[in-house]
Formats: structure tokens, C-alpha cells, sequence
């Protein structure tokens, strides 16, 4: 009751500051990962586009109400728990540690989702530290997950893995806050930045498609799958695989999730000299990007141009690589 208590009053004081906190992304740190998208085997440019969307794919653990408490009262808490080192106190008391450790979530938290993801880093690993001395799994597994993903977006793959890891041996005593399901398949995108290839095919075979999913788990296995064999110039398997991603997104009704799946059948048709049907399946993305302002049309663009660059078509070949030209200053700050 009394913790009731306490956060209905945090809840008066600060209710709706964050809503109107200023959020402005890091532009160094944003103009760096758009730079990146367009260097990427394994992403699609609008796919990878949406790291630069920390509200994508930065996960909190955290209902919207805590959120808004938490986020609003970060300079009080800050300033608190900041202006001296309750860690160095070897007599450290476990709720002090505790209330130490959330804060160090929250800052991460905060720097992640204000586009700081460098900032938010130490944080989270003091964080992770922590809740590792108090072990608090649940947390464990939640940071680790955001660790992994920040050390993505570094190239630094290997230390993405080793988090990922984490996340996945601590989730066994977790309340399941996250899904397995979704760890391991971050842990194939990882595997498949790293080249191996056989891994993360495996992993998905063996494990992820005989567990629980749904229908979305499910597409995702089939499009990493599809990126997986195209990789490994296995076309006909790359084909079939992203032909069920986008027939398995057409009924889930998800239409980026369609693109992605559409722009990559293309690439693969490209690859195997079907030209003509390649066209087709960048016209159905063409289709449902339609009157939307998606990153993805930097894709459909890019690859539209490679198309008629092979089917010997000059006009739409110049035609295309113009509106990629003018739509990519878009994204760039």
C-alpha cells in the first residue's frame, strides 16, 4: 500500500512531463546508422533504418504508466542516486543497491530513448551488474537484450552475442517477460552479421519452429531463413522461403513485414535472371508503399533501377536512381 502509495504521488507531481520532454536524437550517433543502412548484406535499408526508431526496438520491461513515472522524475532520481557512489560502500545495504540499479535502468532507458544509444551504454552495464549481485533475472534478461542490440549497431558482433547469450541462459529463471522465442531469434540476426551461417539456420530448424510461437515468430523464420539461403546463393530454397514470409504476412494483414519479404524475392529473382518477375514483385511493393513515406522506397528504388539496368530499360533505369537520390536526402541530417 505504502509503495501504492508513493508512486500515485510521483504520479501527481510528474504526471505528463515526459510526454512534453524534449527528445531529440543524437545526430551524430543517428547520422552514423543511416550511413550504415545503406553498407548493409543482411538488412534492407529500411530495415535497418529502424534502429535509428529507439521506441522500435529498445525494450523497457515497463507498463506505459511506469514509464511516464520514471521518465518524469529521472532528474530527481539522477541527482539523488548520481552525486555519489553508493557502490564503493562495501556495508551497501541490498535495497540500496536495488534502488542503484533501477536508476542505472532508468538512465539507460533515457539515453537510449533520447537516440544517446553510446550514453546509454555504461548505464546499462552497471545495470546489468547490478541486478546480476541482487539476481534479479528478470532485469538480467532485459538488459542484456538491450546491450546486445547496442553493441549491434557497433559492428561489435561478438560482444552483441555474448549478451544475447545472457539474456537467453538467465530467461530459464525469469518470469518471462520477453519471449524465448524473440532472443533467439535476434540471436540468428547475430549469427548471420557474423557469417555463420549453419548456425543460424540451425537454430531456427531445430529449435525456434519446434517451440511455442505465433503466426508473427513464425514469418520471421521464414524471411531470416530466405536471408540465410540467399546469402549462401541457394536460390530455390531462398525463394520458397520468402514467397511463405510474404504469403504468411499477406493474411497476418502486416504490410511492412510484406515489403520486406517482396524486396528480398526480388533480389532473388534478380539473382537467378528472372528479370521480368523480379519487375512484378517491385510493382506489388510499389503497390503498398503507395501514398505512405516508408524508408523502404530507398529499397524499391535502389533495387528497381538494377532491375531495368538488366533488362536494358535506360529511362527507368535513370528515372529510378533520381527519386533514390532525392528521397535518400531525407534521411540524411
Amino acid at each position: 500500500m505504502k509503495k501504492l502509495k508513493f508512486r500515485f504521488l510521483v504520479c501527481l507531481i510528474f504526471y505528463g512531463v515526459y510526454a512534453f520532454a524534449d527528445r531529440r536524437p543524437n545526430n551524430l550517433e543517428k547520422s552514423t546508422i543511416i550511413e550504415n543502412a545503406f553498407h548493409q548484406q543482411n538488412f534492407l535499408i529500411g530495415e535497418y533504418l529502424n534502429f535509428s526508431n529507439p521506441d522500435r526496438w529498445i525494450y523497457s520491461g515497463l507498463s506505459l504508466l511506469d514509464k511516464n513515472i520514471y521518465f518524469s522524475s529521472y532528474p530527481q532520481l539522477s541527482r539523488k542516486y548520481f552525486n555519489y557512489s553508493y557502490i564503493s560502500d562495501k556495508f551497501i545495504l541490498k535495497n540500496t543497491l536495488s534502488q542503484h540499479a533501477v536508476v542505472n535502468k532508468i538512465s539507460g532507458l533515457k539515453k537510449a530513448y533520447d537516440g544517446n544509444y553510446n550514453d546509454a551504454l555504461p548505464y546499462f552495464l552497471s545495470g546489468l551488474n547490478d541486478f546480476t549481485f541482487l539476481k534479479d533475472s528478470d532485469e538480467i534478461v532485459i538488459l542484456s537484450q538491450n546491450l546486445s542490440k547496442l553493441y549491434f549497431l557497433k559492428n561489435d558482433f561478438e560482444t552483441s552475442m555474448s549478451h544475447i547469450k545472457k539474456s537467453e541462459q538467465y530467461f530459464r529463471k525469469a518470469n518471462k517477460k520477453v519471449s524465448l522465442t524473440d532472443i533467439l531469434l535476434w540471436k540468428t540476426q547475430i549469427y548471420l552479421s557474423l557469417g555463420k551461417l549453419k548456425e543460424a539456420e540451425l537454430l531456427i530448424l531445430n529449435r525456434i519452429l519446434l517451440m511455442q510461437h505465433d503466426k508473427n515468430q513464425e514469418q520471421q523464420c521464414y524471411y531470416i531463413l530466405g536471408k540465410i539461403y540467399l546469402k549462401n546463393k541457394q536460390y530455390t530454397q531462398a525463394k520458397w522461403f520468402f514467397i511463405q514470409a510474404d504469403e504468411l504476412a499477406r493474411r497476418l494483414n502486416k504490410t511492412e513485414k510484406r515489403v520486406q519479404a517482396l524486396l528480398f524475392l526480388a533480389k532473388v529473382k534478380n539473382a537467378i535472371k528472372d528479370y521480368s518477375l523480379a519487375e512484378k514483385d517491385l510493382f506489388l511493393v510499389k503497390k503498398l508503399l503507395l501514398n505512405i513515406q516508408s524508408s523502404y522506397k530507398l529499397d524499391l528504388y535502389l533495387e528497381s533501377a538494377q532491375t531495368y539496368s538488366y533488362l536494358a530499360i535506360e529511362s527507368k533505369v535513370s528515372e529510378n536512381r533520381h527519386k533514390f537520390d532525392l528521397f535518400k536526402k531525407l534521411f540524411l541530417p
